[in-house]
């Protein structure tokens, strides 16, 4: 369990790195585009530059926490609530990256125009950054959720089977003794204890039908 364990938190880690770095070569090519199609329309010194590299930085930090969510998401089911922090933090830290990448992005953007401070860019990306960051702590909070809800169910339903084992045992046993002792009245306790059995499994479909 421990090196399963191990293996689901290196693998989360691994692949929210990658798709940080996916994230900023992305963008670095982005703006590189960006800045030749300006450049061959004269523009490239313009305000216009500035803005628009503000909205690709924007783009790609949403496009981060979306391909995050949509990763843990298709291993949900691998996913317990004690990971919730780690995933945050590991998601905090890389996304760091990403960030430190966008500030030499934004300055050499400054640098290229001149006369346009990059310091009011920056405050209204970091607005961007805080609904994108608190939308997906949601979202994982959610995940975790059904988490929690599936082992919960998962106990429910060990629970229940112990139940019917027992009963079904005791039917067995009580069936054996009324092979041996044919006197004796033990049908009434069979019967009972078959139908309580047959309704618990009854219920047992029922309950799980609708969680599913």
């Amino acid at each position: 369990m421990r090196s399963l364990d191990k293996e689901i938190r290196r693998n989360i880690k691994e692949e929210v790195e990658s798709i940080v770095m996916t994230a900023i070569y992305t963008l670095t090519q982005r703006v590189e585009q960006l800045r030749a199609g300006h450049a061959a329309n004269g523009c490239l010194r313009s305000s216009g530059t500035m803005q628009e590299t503000k909205e690709l930085i924007i783009t790609g930090n949403k496009e981060i926490y979306q391909f995050i969510v949509n990763y843990l998401t298709s291993i949900e089911a691998l996913i317990y609530p004690s990971l919730k922090s780690e995933i945050l933090s590991v998601v905090a830290t890389s996304v760091e990256a990403y960030r430190a990448e966008q500030l030499e992005i934004l300055r050499e953007t400054e640098r290229l125009i001149g006369g346009f401070p990059a310091e009011k860019i920056i405050l209204e990306i970091k607005d961007h950054e805080m609904l994108n960051s608190s939308k997906f702590k949601n979202q994982v909070a959610s995940i975790i959720l059904k988490s929690k809800n599936r082992e919960q169910i998962s106990t429910a339903l060990k629970v229940i089977l112990c139940i019917v084992a027992l009963l079904l045992t005791s039917a067995l046993a009580i069936s054996v003794m009324w092979f041996v002792c044919p006197d004796g009245n033990y049908e009434p306790l069979i019967v009972m204890l078959t139908t309580v059995a047959a309704l618990v499994i009854f219920i047992k479909e029922i309950f799980f039908s609708k969680k599913n």
